[in-house]
């Protein structure tokens, strides 16, 4: 040290771990001398952004793999364990995927996203009260989480709690939902309530915001022919004018 000279394991470094090793042992230097300090680990952030952008690009397995790695040394990692429950999620492995979206709640967790992912997986197993909770608690981090209002809708209504869908229909509208279905839900939520007059303002709401979409007034038709209102449905589809055409049109049954 006293005289500056560089160290075999020094010279190795400088040597580019392909070329030779300096101590003379015919070897590559990353096989040799240059092998004996062992490169550290990626930092957490870095293999969650890598996971990320492969989950975004379907390449499941090798984001399966980066992210077993990370929890292998980080086994509590909270958004690791979310990211992996998606992977399981999107493989179809639903028992897994609740089970690893548990952990990261009970890591700590608690971004909006995840519980309202862990709410589709609940769903699946017909947990529905646990779904619900789980929504409840996406928006109470995120009030204006749209999607989240729109899905605790739908909730709400498929299991005939009408007067709590309508409220998180028009939660869901107040923050932007684009989604048509929206409406057509919404009156139906109010159909059922009683409140008729009501109802059929809802799909008029969505056709002033989407005048070139057919739907909103095929879904007014529709809910008037779950009326009984024959003629006055007949009368919406003739009103559809440019869009009718001999194709049945369907409408979204409000499935969460």
């Amino acid at each position: 040290k006293g005289g500056g000279k560089m160290g075999v394991a020094d010279r190795a470094e400088r040597s580019g771990r392909n070329a030779p090793c300096p101590c003379g042992s015919g070897r590559k230097s990353k096989h040799c001398c240059g092998g004996s300090r062992a490169a550290p680990p990626p930092q957490a952030e870095t293999v969650l952004a890598v996971a990320i952008r492969l989950l975004g690009a379907g390449r499941l397995d090798e984001a399966a793999r980066a992210l077993q790695k990370l929890l292998g040394r980080e086994p509590r990692n909270p958004r690791g364990l979310y990211l992996l429950g998606l992977v399981h999620q999107r493989h179809g492995r639903i028992a897994d995927a609740e089970s690893v979206m548990a952990q990261a709640c009970k890591a700590g967790l608690n971004d909006p996203a995840a519980h309202y992912h862990y709410s589709e997986i609940l769903v699946l197993q017909r947990r529905i009260d646990d779904a619900i909770s789980h929504l409840e608690t996406a928006i109470a981090a995120k009030p204006d989480f749209a999607e989240a209002h729109l899905r605790l809708g739908n909730i709400r209504y498929e299991t005939g709690r009408f007067a709590a869908a309508e409220a998180s229909y028009r939660r869901a509208e107040a923050a932007g939902a684009g989604d048509w279905s929206l409406h057509f839900n919404l009156a139906h939520a109010l159909h059922f309530q009683g409140r008729v007059d009501e109802a059929l303002v809802a799909p008029d709401a969505a056709a002033a915001r989407a005048p070139q979409d057919a739907a909103p007034h095929a879904a007014k038709a529709l809910l008037l022919e779950s009326m009984h209102r024959l003629d006055d449905a007949r009368r919406a589809i003739f009103a559809l004018g440019p869009f009718a055409s001999d194709e049945t049109v369907t409408c979204p049954s409000g499935q969460y």
